[in-house]
């Protein structure tokens, strides 16, 4: 975030923001909150294999 925007945001509220934001959804559809965690633990597998794959350096 402080790369594109300037601004540092604590992970502290990104976690915030992902228990409301599931809380919510879950209590409007399942369904729904099926497919948002579906993505977003897509998403953090992904941020974790590529933070380990050795990138060539040159």
């Amino acid at each position: 975030m402080t790369a594109h925007f300037g601004v540092e945001v604590p992970w502290l509220y990104y976690a915030r923001f992902a228990i409301v934001l599931s809380a919510a959804l879950s209590h409007l559809d399942v369904q729904l909150s099926s497919a948002v965690l579906d993505v977003a633990l897509l998403l953090e597998v992904l941020g974790l294999v590529w933070g380990f794959v050795p990138r060539p350096t040159g």
